[in-house]
């Protein structure tokens, strides 16, 4: 059973050509409409699927965030987090794809075939998926056992989403360097 779902899973695969982003909740209603509600694990705090599934701004969770009471729920919390961890994963999706557009501009500069394009993407990007998943799951880690082990007030609890916001910044700006510095010299030094 578990290698049909693999297959079927492998044949809405995309072209290799777009990198695909990482949203861990492109397959939630697919993946709950194969399993039974038996097989599933609660969602933690007494979230519901809807609750996490609703996409937000960054102005309509600013707004949130303002409007948090003093003490604070855990539920409150882990919303805001996966919330705000939803919206710098975007941004980091987006990083993610200027890198691809530098790397097809390269290739295009230097004339390299789609072979070689591919391969030097693979060698300087092609860890950054598994970086953001490593990223992901170590704030998440944090977070949970946080907001388990803790009763917050507002202002502790805003300045650790300030903290993760700013942890997030610096690793997308410097995989972005990375990547990037890595790709041009790459594609620089390559003999046809």
């Amino acid at each position: 059973m578990n290698q049909q779902l693999d297959n079927k899973k492998c044949d809405k695969c995309n072209d290799i050509n777009n990198p695909v982003n990482v949203d861990k909740n492109e397959n939630t209603s697919n993946d709950q409409a194969v399993s039974s509600d038996s097989d599933c694990e609660p969602l933690p705090f007494g979230l519901k699927p809807l609750e996490l599934n609703r996409k937000v701004t960054e102005e309509e969770l600013e707004r949130m965030i303002i409007e948090l009471p003093e003490k604070l729920g855990k539920k409150d919390m882990y919303l805001i987090w996966h919330y705000t961890n939803c919206l710098l994963r975007d941004k980091f999706n987006k990083m993610k794809n200027s890198l691809w557009n530098i790397c097809e501009k390269l290739a295009h500069e230097h004339s390299l075939s789609f072979k070689i394009k591919m391969k030097k993407w693979w060698n300087c990007c092609g860890h950054v998926t598994d970086e953001l998943l490593i990223k992901e799951h170590e704030d998440y880690n944090c977070i949970y056992n946080y907001i388990y082990n803790e009763s917050s007030s507002r202002e502790q609890f805003v300045i650790l989403i300030d903290m993760i916001k700013h942890s997030w910044t610096r690793f997308t700006v410097d995989t972005f360097i990375k990547c990037k510095i890595s790709l041009e010299d790459s594609m620089r030094n390559v003999t046809k």
